[in-house]
């Protein structure tokens, strides 16, 4: 962890809890390249940065992967990002830590490609600016797996084929697609009966939506078929 908080105010998201603040509470860079060290020393193998996200910080994210490449380490460090962040400064430090023997596995978390559905979850992707990071990263050989969300208010079974169709195009080789889980305190628990929003607590009791207003339980089986169905290593 090298800061809590976060820029965005997603509406099933908990990292505001519910208060709407969009505030980054940055950690001391010599902590962080004390604990780094010591990781380093310690010959831990996998490192995961659970920063809400960890490149939307200027270069400080390539400052703190500049300390794991001075320090010796040799593993796999993997992270949330987001696609609009992406900088060719981030793309080189990722470069550099591979020709040291370092595996940096950025994790992007588009959850949607349909436009009005990131806007009703208000996530804001930038679908013009996304499709140009994702072409740079995969110009320069960087794989990564991008995650998605499937059950979203407005969401159809069609709507969810498209954002799979986007991800095939720009050949996004692994996808991980979730169903939509509702937390108290979030905005999208709030109106989650405007949008006919219908919950099944998992093993967890972590409540996953397995119907809504516009997408019909039999629709959603197939939502989750494809996702399970999708190749995550290939892409096909």
């Amino acid at each position: 962890l090298t800061a809590i908080g976060c820029l965005y105010s997603c509406a099933y998201c908990l990292y505001d809890f519910g208060t709407g603040k969009r505030r980054i509470i940055n950690f001391d860079m010599n902590r962080i390249q004390q604990e780094i060290v010591c990781l380093a020393d310690r010959k831990m193998e996998s490192i995961k940065i659970v920063d809400a996200i960890f490149n939307d910080k200027g270069n400080r994210c390539v400052e703190i992967l500049e300390m794991f490449l001075n320090s010796g380490f040799k593993g796999k460090i993997s992270a949330e990002c987001r696609f609009e962040f992406v900088t060719r400064e981030f793309i080189a430090i990722i470069l550099k830590l591979r020709n040291a023997g370092i595996e940096f596995i950025p994790e992007f978390g588009l959850q949607t490609a349909v436009l009005s559905e990131s806007r009703i979850i208000q996530r804001g992707n930038q679908m013009k600016v996304i499709t140009d990071k994702i072409q740079l990263l995969n110009e320069n050989g960087i794989h990564y797996p991008v995650s998605l969300i499937y059950g979203l208010p407005e969401q159809t079974l069609e709507s969810f084929k498209t954002t799979i169709r986007f991800c095939k195009k720009f050949r996004i080789k692994k996808i991980q697609a979730f169903p939509l889980a509702l937390y108290h305190g979030t905005k999208i628990y709030e109106c989650r009966k405007d949008w006919g929003l219908e919950t099944r607590p998992n093993e967890n009791g972590i409540k996953l939506v397995y119907k809504t207003s516009t997408i019909s339980e039999s629709e959603f089986l197939q939502m989750e078929k494809i996702a399970k169905g999708y190749s995550l290593n290939t892409g096909k």
